[in-house]
């Protein structure tokens, strides 16, 4: 409906600037949005009405008045919910993070307890009432505890206090243009890194795995200075490579006993997590058999499998669901929501977009070694003025037309038969 309303309104940018501005009072703000960003694309200078298109500020009197009551900045707290739910009431998050705030409903209950609210449900938290002043109170208590220090503070609101307790002892924290930066990348949880081949995705995994060392800058994973502490950084991590080698003439048992052996994990506690994690993916009947004689897919279980024996803190997956059946992909995905859910963190790199979409909570897009993109599927497709991430992607990346790619691919097929003719 929107798309036909643009092209309906498509003969001026005052009309489109008013279509901008009726789809926010209509409540669909991100629409509103990608509309006003289309129209700084195409040359229409800021004026007060496309500034309130682009950055709006619905609920404006509720979260003013929250604000003030707290003693916050309100434009601190607009900004909080612009970047977390952008001002859509009952928007659910991958994770389970609900409304304006995106509270958590473990959060949530814990919030209405202290402010004497009985009879919480996760339901309650699509209300904008209930959800800004639950928000706000925990915004309130994070600024008390970190005593103001904002990049903490939305740090702490964003992946949970423990987290940011962590982040805090790292260098990073002393200097807050790095830090902002640099602990996202590393240790977001549901965190994807997406890119062209040739992007840098599979040479930042293997810096950060400690399989080679950076040329300059540093990299830190749990706490760890991958340089300097590779052994504490593989102590706490689970790897699956985008080509990763077998002993082939081990069996599945065999190997994964080795990898549990080698993890510190023992006789019959060994044996049993073998069983456990080669059930998991269906597995058993091949257990005693040799990995030469596996399909790509079955390989690619085992490989998951040493990387989960550990139980790490931190998942490194590298296009991790090749090859792997469709039954055993949902088995991974619900794995890793369970693991994320867990506190833990789960770097995915992939190129299948609807993969990354479904089930990451954040994304970063990395072109030639650069990130060109972060946030939420919605976020990026939001500052692109595009419809899905997949669009996002080519139009960061720089892909050519893709009808005129396929035209040149069926141009190319169809010339062999034409010489044919021709001679």
């Amino acid at each position: 409906h929107v798309a036909n309303m643009k092209t309906a309104a498509a003969e001026s940018q005052e009309h489109l600037l008013r279509l901008a501005v009726a789809l926010h009072e209509a409540g669909r703000t991100l629409d509103g949005i990608r509309l006003g960003l289309e129209l700084r694309r195409d040359g229409r200078p800021w004026d007060l009405t496309l500034v309130r298109v682009v950055y709006p500020f619905p609920f404006r009197k509720l979260v003013t008045s929250r604000a003030r009551e707290l003693g916050l900045d309100p434009y601190l707290l607009a900004g909080l919910i612009r970047q977390e739910s952008a001002f859509v009431p009952d928007i659910v998050s991958p994770a389970g993070a609900t409304g304006l705030t995106q509270v958590m409903p473990a959060t949530g209950r814990q919030l209405a307890d202290a402010v004497g609210l009985r009879g919480f449900t996760t339901e309650m938290l699509r209300t904008p009432e209930l959800n800004v002043h639950l928000g706000t109170r925990f915004l309130s208590d994070l600024l008390r505890r970190y005593d103001g220090d904002i990049p903490l503070v939305l740090s702490a609101y964003n992946a949970g206090p423990s987290r940011a307790n962590r982040w805090r002892r790292l260098p990073e924290a002393e200097d807050p243009h790095r830090f902002t930066e640099r602990i996202p990348f590393a240790e977001t949880r549901g965190y994807v890194k997406s890119g062209p081949n040739g992007a840098g995705k599979s040479t930042t995994v293997k810096i950060l795995t400690c399989m080679i060392k950076p040329t300059r800058g540093t990299a830190w994973v749990a706490g760890y200075d991958v340089e300097h502490k590779p052994m504490e950084v593989k102590r706490r991590l689970g790897y699956v490579p985008e080509a990763g080698a077998l002993y082939e003439s081990l069996t599945a048992r065999e190997y994964l006993t080795m990898v549990a052996n080698l993890r510190g994990i023992e006789g019959g506690y060994a044996d049993r997590k073998v069983g456990e994690l080669l059930d998991l993916f269906d597995m058993i009947d091949a257990l005693d058999q040799p990995l030469s004689e596996h399909s790509k897919g079955m390989k690619q279980k085992v490989l998951i499998s040493a990387a989960l024996m550990g139980n790490p803190e931190v998942l490194f997956l590298d296009e991790p669901l090749n090859g792997i059946d469709a039954n055993a992909a949902l088995v991974v995905k619900e794995l890793l929501r369970e693991m994320a859910s867990q506190g833990r963190t789960i770097l995915f790199c992939s190129h299948i977009l609807e993969v990354v979409e479904r089930i990451c909570t954040r994304i970063v897009i990395i072109d030639q070694g650069r990130k060109v993109a972060e946030g939420t599927a919605g976020d990026i497709a939001a500052e692109t003025g595009t419809d899905s991430l997949e669009q996002a992607f080519a139009h960061l990346t720089g892909i050519r037309d893709t009808a005129e790619v396929t035209r040149g691919l069926l141009s190319a097929l169809e010339a062999p038969e034409h010489a044919a003719d021709a001679s």
